[in-house]
């Protein structure tokens, strides 16, 4: 394993910052960051069914081609063009994982790259990557392989975990500390001066993934990573695709919990995915609080709407510790499918759970809590948002848990584990692309051309209400 440290280019060190010694919150912080948080993409090229926006059930089906155009780059309801007009302030965007969808691993391959290619490419803006269940170039579950450096670098990507590729000292945010090789795949970011992203392939903690060796050097990795947060009086905020829960190993949930739980006024919040759902957990660390926030996936596969996260973080001066404000969830509906899909803002956190306080995610959180567990109202809210305000599927069931030591008794079980074994139904195709081992390196140039007809058609009909 190397730290970033060891590519400094020797004009760095010339102006006096001594690789060994750099502390990136010697430098001067903004009072607030904003950015973008995308989860469970699950994309298929290939296939032509089309995903449905609103679905009244759950459906297990991908994310077409043609979908995904639209949802990127439409003029008026696409991502990339959102973030232009509506959402300028956006310094990046976070994908907490499963960019493909569940196929076999020769189109795996083929789906990733086509994703991170056309994210890369419609998105102007720094992309982190989490790795997610269905991200390895080996197999569902499975490990980060060299393939995967490679998925990255046909796409266009600079690293597999930052599109820009940029290394601390030269701007954020920046990559300060990877982990490459294969059975690894996690890293340590600066987003700003003082905060430091971690980005954990949780993957590895799952009951049928990790290895004796690897589960353990993760969480090591981990433990040393916040104790020199804490030490230089940096704020951390976590992201992983599988949050905490029953389908971790129980030896690695526990040790996790253990060392989050040292460290309440450094890590401010962990980002998941992999529910495909929205909602919020917390861990309860004394008389804090660090929040779990789930994004809730672009495809639709788990009964939700289509959607994304707006983050806001702020902190009072230099000496202050970064905090997440507020998040906003944007949602796309189609109640019917001679419907125009519609982009709006579905709602924001401080406005449901602590209108007019003007507080933080986690204080509001702790105000919702009595003793030691959420109150009745606060559940009720978020149950009522589960399914992202898909009017099709309304929400009623769910809901938010502390994370206690006995995990036994207070972990939902995961409907993304029952269906792992999935297999789209175009995975037939597979046997007009044999050659597995190559991946071709304009995969996504085809189906863009045959998309171009329909995304101008689109432009007329879609339309956006996000004010922000």
């Amino acid at each position: 394993m190397k730290t970033l440290h060891h590519y400094v280019k020797p004009a760095v060190l010339a102006f006096g910052l001594i690789a060994a010694n750099y502390t990136p919150s010697a430098f001067a912080a903004p009072q607030s960051l904003d950015f973008i948080t995308l989860s469970d993409i699950h994309l298929n090229t290939r296939t032509t069914k089309k995903m449905v926006i609103s679905p009244t059930k759950t459906s297990g089906s991908n994310l077409d081609q043609k979908t995904f155009t639209t949802l990127l780059t439409d003029s008026k309801i696409g991502i990339a063009n959102v973030i232009k007009t509506n959402l300028p302030n956006a310094k990046f965007v976070i994908i907490t994982g499963d960019i493909p969808g569940h196929v076999g691993t020769s189109s795996r391959v083929v789906y990733l790259q086509s994703a991170l290619k056309q994210l890369k490419t419609n998105i102007n803006l720094p992309l982190f990557f989490v790795m997610g269940n269905n991200d390895s170039a080996a197999k569902n579950y499975g490990h980060f392989i060299q393939k995967n450096i490679k998925i990255s670098q046909n796409a266009g990507w600079n690293d597999p975990f930052l599109s820009t590729g940029v290394t601390c000292y030269k701007g954020y945010p920046c990559l300060y500390q990877e982990n490459k090789h294969d059975g690894e795949g996690y890293y340590a970011a600066y987003l700003q001066s003082g905060l430091k992203f971690i980005g954990l392939n949780t993957i590895l903690f799952h009951q049928n993934t990790g290895t004796p060796e690897t589960s353990p050097k993760e969480l090591r990795w981990l433990s040393d990573q916040l104790k020199d947060s804490a030490n230089k009086r940096e704020s951390v905020l976590i992201g992983m695709h599988m949050p905490p829960s029953s389908e971790w190993r129980s030896k690695q949930l526990k040790e996790f919990l253990s060392i989050i739980k040292k460290y309440p006024n450094t890590v401010i919040g962990i980002l998941a995915g992999h529910t495909h759902t929205e909602n919020v957990k917390a861990i309860s660390a004394g008389k804090k609080i660090i929040p779990i926030i789930f994004t809730a996936g672009l495809s639709t596969n788990r009964g939700n709407a289509p959607s994304f996260k707006y983050f806001s973080l702020t902190k009072k001066d230099s000496s202050s510790p970064w905090v997440i404000k507020d998040y906003t969830t944007y949602h796309y509906i189609q109640k019917k499918s001679s419907d125009p899909i519609t982009l709006k803002k579905y709602y924001s956190f401080d406005s449901v759970y602590c209108p007019n306080k003007n507080t933080t995610v986690g204080d509001c959180m702790i105000a919702n809590m009595k003793g030691s567990s959420f109150t009745t109202a606060f559940k009720n809210k978020v149950k009522q948002r589960y399914y992202t305000g898909n009017p099709n599927n309304p929400s009623n069931r769910h809901g938010v848990i502390i994370f206690e030591d006995d995990m036994s008794s207070s972990v939902d079980n995961d409907p993304e584990s029952q269906d792992e074994a999935h297999v789209d139904d175009d995975e037939s195709l597979d046997a007009h692309h044999a050659d597995t081992n190559e991946i071709q390196q304009d995969e996504v140039h085809a189906d863009n051309e045959s998309l171009d007809e329909h995304h101008a058609d689109s432009n007329e009909t879609q339309h956006a209400d996000i004010g922000h």
